[in-house]
């Protein structure tokens, strides 16, 4: 059975910020999009745990620096899917997955 894939990507020019951050989940979660894309994520490994919870789903990191760089993919709480195979950069630009449908 084939299943509808939607997939959103979004500048989010650091969401480090909480407030930034949870207002940017709220609106990706009202969007039912399967896949989010985010760059420009200001992100760093102390972020992970945060934003995990912050979020409530399965999310991906490709970290950069405080000030720049930085992508991440999240998916959708309520997905059939998981990361499978992941590929990255260490600079903060790349970040690959294949998905799997569970």
């Amino acid at each position: 059975m084939a299943c509808k894939l939607k997939i959103i990507s979004l500048n989010v020019q650091g969401i480090r910020n909480p407030n930034k951050r949870r207002a940017m989940f709220c609106y990706l979660k009202q969007q039912k999009a399967t896949i989010f894309c985010l760059q420009e994520t200001h992100s760093q490994p102390d972020d992970e745990k945060i934003w995990s919870v912050d979020w409530g789903g399965k999310i991906l990191f490709c970290h950069g620096t405080a000030h720049s760089k930085g992508v991440c993919i999240l998916l959708n709480p309520n997905s059939s899917f998981n990361f499978d195979i992941v590929q990255l950069d260490h600079q903060g630009r790349i970040l690959i997955s294949k998905l799997k449908n569970l």
